[in-house]
């Protein structure tokens, strides 16, 4: 293997590294989960709620605060909730709006049940609050129940002694899927002006986890625009010198996401435009979101409405796919899962793949050792050529280095020399590397497939408790640099196994560049040993099939 060889494998490595650091943010600082296990109808004293808000208010950076004042509710306030088997509303007669979203522990969600709305702590800027409406005020809405039924709900009030406001809900049975619709009717003998000035927040998500996570990408506000009559979805991140970025519609939903769970907003009407609010500090910054609509002007006794659906639940492709049946309305909600630029490879490797085998063998991680075996499978010829290659250079080093001492003042003519060499011999100095090159790809889909899993979030295999987060056995009593202090022995063993695989590669460099090529194992352990478990447990069985191959055909094949 030439020096041109050598750089390419180095860049190959450094491209994979590259891709895995800068697909997720670094870890973010703990934050800790806020679970239920069940919710009732009851009065509720929400003083410690009130004091939360607008603690958050005032750490907030300046920006305005929806519940200012809160706290004189305090002791006033009622709670109602809208519940299935997947899902848990809580709702409060403050606004008539969301104040809890719990999601209960199912086949998904295997670490059940997850709160990924609590209204105290997140500002109130919760999905379907309104945010805006004309020049009145909305900050301080009280809306009462008038219906409580056991799959709906209606809130009633006044906005300013102006508007009557009537908020209704509707949650089917085994369904994500909030139905949402508010009526606004004219008490006054003037017009009311709506203008462009009615809004509506989609608000924040909270964490799921109280452990740092790299692979985890920045919480952002997905918006699907239309274009020219065609769907086009636009990712906004959160910006430290841009508090405030927006997305001029006409926009047909909205979705703010963790990791693992989604809300989607999904107005029956578009939204002319969408504002995105960057919250935090610059470590751990996060987003939430509105959207402006036009509603009419409303006569004296007239009324006008709005509706919107609303998803909060897993961001799993069944339940994205399903969207588009159920509401329509754009579709694309499974780009919500974010699967990157190969996505043509990571959606049917995590559909047809993972999820499909799943059905038959029932525990993710055989799956992911079948999927390693099929494309390991795929990609046999591609190593094959790689190696046989890599052979064929190592038969020429002798001559190659001859030509080198020979020629080594007249750069021209040794490269003229050494294509005739190459030539002669039927080789091609980067055989070693395309087959390579031409397997990141699938690398990186897997990757992608593996690392934004839900069903690998609290999947066990064997001794591994979470496939999504590293096979922790031990902590030690120290950290180790770039490494911490957990002993995750997939990681661990896979670096031997890179070590084992260069051991069996055809000797064709000189001694400085065997020595970069040994590091490379070392370099990439650091580099998987926070990585999914899951992610290192394809990587391993990879590099344990690769060294099966290299064996036969170095050892068996040739004798």
């Amino acid at each position: 293997m030439d020096k041109n060889s050598i750089t390419a494998i180095v860049l190959t490595f450094l491209l994979v590294f590259l891709y895995m650091h800068f697909y997720g943010p670094k870890p973010k600082p703990a934050q800790q989960i806020v679970t239920t296990n069940s919710v009732v109808q009851t009065d509720s004293a929400v003083s410690t709620a009130a004091n939360a808000a607008e603690s958050t208010v005032k750490a907030s950076e300046g920006l305005s605060s929806p519940v200012s004042g809160l706290s004189k509710y305090a002791g006033k306030l009622t709670e109602t909730i809208l519940s299935n088997n997947l899902v848990t509303f809580t709702f409060s007669s403050f606004g008539g709006d969301i104040e809890k979203i719990n999601i209960h522990r199912s086949s998904t969600v295997k670490k059940g049940p997850i709160t990924t709305i609590n209204a105290a702590s997140n500002n109130w800027e919760v999905p379907l609050r309104i945010r805006e409406f004309g020049k009145l005020n909305v900050n301080n809405l009280i809306l009462e129940p008038e219906f409580i039924g056991k799959s709906d709900m209606v809130f009633t009030g006044t906005i300013d002694k102006t508007v009557f406001v009537r908020k209704s809900y509707k949650l089917k049975p085994n369904s994500y899927l909030l139905q949402a619709g508010m009526t606004f009717s004219n008490l006054s003998s003037g017009v009311v002006s709506v203008s462009n000035s009615f809004s509506v927040w989609l608000g924040r998500i909270n964490k799921v986890s109280n452990k740092a996570d790299r692979y985890a990408k920045p919480r952002s506000i997905d918006v699907c625009v239309l274009n020219d009559g065609k769907s086009k979805l636009e990712r906004i991140k959160p910006k430290k010198k841009k508090p405030l970025q927006t997305v001029n519609g006409p926009a047909e939903w909205l979705a703010v996401k963790n990791k693992y769970f989604t809300h989607i907003l999904i107005p029956k009407k578009v939204a002319g435009l969408v504002g995105v609010k960057s919250i935090g500090t610059k470590k751990n910054q996060q987003v939430s979101g509105y959207a402006d609509f036009s509603l009419s002007a409303i006569q004296p006794g007239g009324t006008v409405g709005w509706s919107s659906a609303l998803y909060a639940g897993p961001t799993d492709y069944d339940n994205l796919k399903a969207l588009s049946t159920t509401v329509g309305h754009g579709g694309k909600y499974v780009e919500i899962l974010n699967l990157g630029m190969f996505s043509f490879l990571a959606k049917p490797i995590l559909v047809y793949g993972l999820k499909g085998l799943y059905k038959y063998v029932h525990n993710y991680g055989w799956a992911i050792i079948i999927i390693t075996i099929i494309i390991k499978l795929i990609t046999w010829p591609l190593q094959t050529k790689s190696f046989t290659s890599m052979q064929k250079m190592q038969k020429v080093q002798p001559e190659l280095k001859a030509l080198q001492e020979k020629y080594k003042d007249d750069k021209a003519k040794l490269q003229q020399e050494m294509m005739l060499l190459y030539r002669k011999h039927g080789v091609n100095p980067m055989g070693g590397c395309l087959p390579m090159l031409l397997q990141m790809p699938i690398f990186f889909a897997l990757f992608a497939a593996l690392s934004r899993s839900i069903e690998l979030w609290g999947a066990p295999f064997l001794w591994i408790k979470d496939l999504s987060l590293p096979d922790n056995v031990a902590t030690l009593p120290f950290s180790i640099p770039f490494l911490g202090d957990g002993v995750n022995p997939l990681a661990i063993v896979m670096g031997a196994a890179m070590i084992g695989q260069q051991a069996l590669m055809p000797s064709t460099g000189d001694a400085s560049q065997k020595r970069m090529m040994y590091l490379m194992p070392v370099v990439m352990m650091v580099f998987f040993y926070k990585a999914p478990s899951g992610l290192v447990l394809y990587w391993l069985l990879n590099q344990i099939i690769t060294m099966g191959q290299m064996f036969y055909l170095h050892y068996l094949k040739k004798s």
